[in-house]
């Protein structure tokens, strides 16, 4: 006889969950259990409505901590762009990745909600319980977040040329320098300028593109195709 769980789905999972609706009773039901981390992938084109459904704004104020990566196209829609920065305002920590895979909430190490088709989280979703596939998935979701940008208010949507690439050739060859990993010790060697002029002109380049540290820096430059 197949038992029930304490989350009133069986040990049988996966188990089909064909609505958005479903989900946010999934996940509604953690938020008053006390769920402690929640991570979530947000793929293209997943609509603001679905966006906050799925993510209810009591599971981000309930102490949980939820992380969300979602894919950089999304940030072209004005709705679910403001969405996501309303769940940062609400505690919750958000990133953007060029591409997520598909629809995932990951709730502590128990269970997790996937919708394989990328453009929606309303479509065929299955529920997991398998230690195995949740621990792939953590994995696949905890590389994505490591290599994710931080959500800016000054991000620019996907294809954007986010402003002209510097003429300055000083600047271009420090950028190439920071692109080739070379120290910043030998770098202000061969542009024959102190280590703290090279950190000034570093810092520069950082506030050109409204970045916070080198390596999003480097993302950004890359998105301008600066390297």
């Amino acid at each position: 006889m197949v038992s029930q769980t304490s989350l009133g789905f069986t040990a049988t999972d996966p188990a089909p969950l064909t609505t958005t609706i479903r989900i946010e009773a999934l996940l509604g039901r953690l938020s008053r259990d006390r769920a402690d981390d929640v991570r979530v992938f947000y793929p293209a084109r997943i609509g603001a409505c679905v966006a906050m459904r799925t993510t209810p704004h009591r599971l981000i104020t309930s102490g949980a901590g939820v992380r969300i990566v979602s894919d950089r196209r999304n940030l072209e829609n004005a709705e679910l762009r403001a969405a996501l920065h309303q769940m940062q305002s609400s505690g919750a920590h958000v990133r953007v990745a060029h591409a997520v895979p598909h629809y995932l909430a990951l709730i502590d190490q128990r269970i997790a909600a996937i919708a394989p088709r990328a453009e929606s989280a309303s479509d065929k979703a299955v529920t997991h319980r398998s230690p195995t596939m949740i621990s792939g998935m953590r994995a696949l979701f905890d590389l994505t977040w490591r290599t994710a940008d931080t959500l800016d208010v000054d991000d620019p949507p996907a294809g954007s040329a986010a402003g002209p690439p510097p003429t300055d050739p000083l600047t271009c060859e420090i950028i190439r320098l920071l692109s080739e990993g070379v120290g910043d010790e030998e770098a202000a060697t061969e542009l024959g300028m102190s280590l703290r002029t090279f950190r000034r002109h570093v810092a520069g380049i950082k506030d050109m593109v409204k970045a916070r540290s080198r390596f999003q820096t480097a993302v950004r430059l890359a998105r301008r195709g600066l390297l």
